[in-house]
């Protein structure tokens, strides 16, 4: 996740992925709807493991309707999101 978000870093420093509008507004929603998922990270760490995974399910919907409702460099970084939370629910 570290190298996918430095990568996205990288290229909005460089001017190689450059926010649209609506692109920005959709990954606000994106950090809404995440943040709603998973709730505090001291409510997050108390809840037993299976509700933790339940939200994970919850945050890879989130992500799931995203990318469906975008294109271009944001479904690149949303699906490298989604590709590095997916081996947790194994």
């Amino acid at each position: 996740m570290a190298e996918l978000v430095e990568e996205a870093g990288q290229q909005d420093r460089e001017k190689v992925w450059e926010l649209s509008a609506g692109d920005l507004a959709l990954a606000c929603e994106v950090e809404t709807g995440l943040r709603a998922a998973v709730g505090p990270p001291e409510i997050q760490a108390a809840l037993p493991q299976i509700d933790r995974l339940e939200r994970l399910r919850e945050s890879l919907a989130v992500l799931a309707i995203a990318i469906a409702r975008t294109h271009g460099r944001l479904v690149w970084f949303l699906s490298g999101v989604a590709r590095a939370l997916e081996p947790v629910l194994r």
